[in-house]
């Protein structure tokens, strides 16, 4: 992936982009409360500080990936119900049952592949889809292509936790051995860690789980996309520049969301900013699905509600 010297916005700029996201923010938490809630978790979970994601065990580090798969281009909303079911079970909690489940065809998890569709061979993987057996209660069904993936990042966390202890003989950073010892890159986050996972999910499911491991980026998805262009944030980039990062958009889409998830910091303190404006951007885009800039269509916001006004 191109790195590319990601400028920064100047002042006038940073103010009406700060400005345009808090309108969001706002017109998001007066239509729905507990957006805020569920905002203000996920940044707690997710580590910004080196030294706390340096303390991560593997297990730890799985609880934030493994349910990346099911949301890639599904509403976050209709999959949230799913994934909290799927840990509710417990089924995808440890990626040592998981790990090498493709290449073994006696593996209860097995996922063949012929062409471009995936079959659930193995027993355990083909009650999971169909909702049978101990998963019944799984509230939809699950395409045997998103457990192949999830198997596939099993094995590359199987493989680092053997690197980890192999190098450090189990006392060392599991952070440092997903990312070779790159744990705090100069970029948004270590290219080689990206390919990895990217290998294994795609490439903006592979941003999503490292966003929520703490590093410096975001979910450059459909609304983040649309969004952030149509408010002028990324002058010169379409919103499908964004989504196939062309002319390195992701360079610039991080630094500048960093930027204002900066400036809000100050407002409104929270233990990962940039991870929340990911949060209250998706959201509004769900909630509101705006064909522009929602400065532009701030009719749903009172004047008075918008900004820090609450």
């Amino acid at each position: 992936m191109p790195i590319i010297q990601a400028v920064q916005m100047n002042p006038e700029e940073l103010s009406a982009a700060l400005e345009c996201y808090l309108q969001m923010r706002q017109a998001l938490i007066c239509r729905n409360p507990e957006c805020e809630k569920t905002a203000r978790r996920f940044a707690a979970l997710a580590p910004a500080d080196i030294a706390m994601r340096r303390q991560m065990s593997a297990s730890q580090c799985w609880d934030h990936v493994w349910r990346k798969p099911f949301y890639a281009g599904k509403n976050a909303r209709v999959i949230d119900r799913q994934v909290e079911a799927i840990g509710t079970n417990g089924c995808l909690a440890k990626f040592e049952t998981l790990a090498g489940a493709i290449d073994d065809t006696a593996h209860p998890w097995h996922v063949e592949k012929e062409g471009a569709h995936c079959y659930a061979k193995g027993q355990e993987v083909r009650a999971f889809c169909t909702k049978t057996g101990i998963y019944r209660a799984l509230p939809y069904l699950t395409p045997a292509h998103v457990i192949r993936r999830v198997i596939r990042l099993a094995t590359l966390f199987k493989d680092w936790e053997q690197d980890q202890d192999q190098a450090t003989k189990g006392s060392g950073s599991f952070i440092d051995a997903m990312t070779g010892g790159n744990a705090e890159p100069s970029q948004a986050f270590p290219p080689s860690l990206f390919d990895a996972l990217a290998g294994a999910v795609g490439k903006i499911t592979a941003v999503h789980s490292l966003m929520d491991l703490g590093f410096r980026c975001v979910k450059p998805d459909i609304w983040m996309s649309r969004i952030t262009t149509s408010c002028g944030w990324l002058p010169g980039y379409t919103a499908k520049d964004v989504e196939k990062n062309r002319r390195g958009a992701w360079d610039l889409l991080f630094e500048r969301c960093a930027q204002v998830a900066a400036a809000a910091n100050e407002r409104f303190p929270s233990p990962n900013s940039l991870r929340e404006l990911d949060c209250f951007i998706s959201g509004y885009g769900m909630t509101f699905k705006p064909a522009g800039c929602p400065c532009a269509e701030a009719e749903h916001v009172a004047p008075s509600q918008t900004g820090d006004g609450r």
